[in-house]
């Protein structure tokens, strides 16, 4: 059971480590789209804050034109 134990607290440590390292190199995304949203050029990198960077933001509001009965 012990060992189960440290093997996920390995795991997560290792995974919060990895996802340090690759926000300080930064991130760059061409393009990210949702069912709400659309992201262009996205930009993330950590220095002594958090950068988020995007050169274009679209935001789709959807109507829901349902009636509850």
């Amino acid at each position: 059971m012990k060992k189960k134990i440290l093997y996920i607290v390995v795991f997560f440590v290792v995974l919060i480590l990895a996802l340090f390292i690759v926000l300080k190199n930064g991130i760059v995304i061409s393009s990210i789209q949702f069912d709400f949203l659309k992201l262009e050029q996205l930009y993330i990198k950590l220095d002594k804050k958090l950068i988020v960077r995007a050169k274009n933001i679209t935001i789709n509001e959807t109507q829901n034109s349902e009636i509850s009965s």
